[in-house]
């Protein structure tokens, strides 16, 4: 990947594209908002929140690192929609200079050797990081766990982390910092992501149905921007919600709008909150059934088979 910005450094800058890959739910976008101390990427306590590749640039004195949060590698993928999700995740890592394999701090799973699969086949230079050390209070419970993922790995660049905690996070950077090559920086330093606000609105909406809805709905339901204009100090944006079902249609605007409302409410806040601007904000839900087996529905969402 060329992506070197016009920005002068000097001899001894260093910069690189870093990944994070592992297993759905493992913490990748919460430590990418965390290196980045800003939002980029959507979060939610269900598997799967993830389905494109996210970047994110952070920029040190003397440093740029280049974040690439990518879909959980998952063997759960019976729909078109997942197939391609799934193929994000396993080309999401080519190329780069250097991957954090992201593993639950509790154990080593399954899952977990699919993306090791992957980074090995592509040779890869990779650092572990063990997430979510927050929630083992025993911290001597970790050591078993390092040493087994060392095994596992054949490496010794293991790094426990809690993005939540903001702890060990500046080893992580000091650990990814030995692998990046003198270079000019890739991205000029006013950027922070590669996703506009109309992806990231559409996020946001995405995010809150995963936050305030069961197990089913949010993995099937796509949100597509329809309007994104803003006149002086007023932003009006229209979006549809699409789902499979009409029983679908009917939980995703509960008894008298209220579930619509509420994630209207949240995303219209956090949007005001972050551009100092008046929000319209008009969400709509919509059928269109089993369109996540659908290859023109998923590409009109955003998706692709070989994304």
């Amino acid at each position: 990947m060329n992506y070197s910005a016009s920005e002068k450094s000097d001899e001894n800058f260093r910069s690189g594209m870093i990944a994070l890959a592992g297993r759905p739910n493992v913490g990748k976008s919460t430590l990418l908002n965390c290196l980045l101390k800003q939002k980029v990427s959507i979060t939610s306590k269900k598997a799967n929140t993830t389905r494109h590749r996210i970047m994110g640039v952070l920029n040190d004195p003397g440093t740029q690192y280049v974040f690439i949060d990518l879909p959980g590698f998952n063997t759960n993928y019976k729909r078109l929609v997942d197939r391609s999700v799934y193929k994000t995740a396993t080309t999401g890592v080519s190329g780069t200079d250097l991957v954090l394999l992201v593993i639950d701090c509790r154990g080593w799973h399954e899952q977990d050797t699919l993306a090791l699969k992957r980074i090995q086949d592509e040779n890869l230079p990779f650092i572990v990081v063990l997430s979510k050390i927050d929630r083992v209070k025993n911290k001597n419970l970790l050591l078993p766990v390092i040493q087994d993922v060392a095994k596992r790995t054949q490496i010794n660049e293991i790094v426990p982390v809690s993005a939540v905690k903001d702890e060990n996070i500046a080893e992580l950077k000091k650990a990814i910092l030995k692998y990046l090559l003198p270079g000019p920086p890739l991205f000029p330093s006013d950027v922070v992501t590669d996703k506009g606000e109309i992806f990231r609105t559409a996020e946001s909406i995405r995010e809150q149905i995963f936050r305030y809805y069961g197990d089913e709905i949010p993995y099937t339901s796509a949100v597509q921007i329809e309007k994104y204009e803003q006149d002086n100090k007023v932003l009006q944006i229209d979006a549809t919600i699409w789902v499979e079902s009409k029983g679908q249609k009917r939980i995703m605007i509960g008894s008298g709008g209220l579930n619509i409302k509420r994630i209207g409410t949240e995303v219209r806040t956090r949007i005001e909150a972050e551009q100092d601007i008046k929000v319209f904000l008009n969400l709509w839900v919509k059928v269109r059934a089993r369109w996540t087996d659908d290859l023109q529905s998923i590409s009109n969402f955003g998706f692709s088979e070989t994304d």
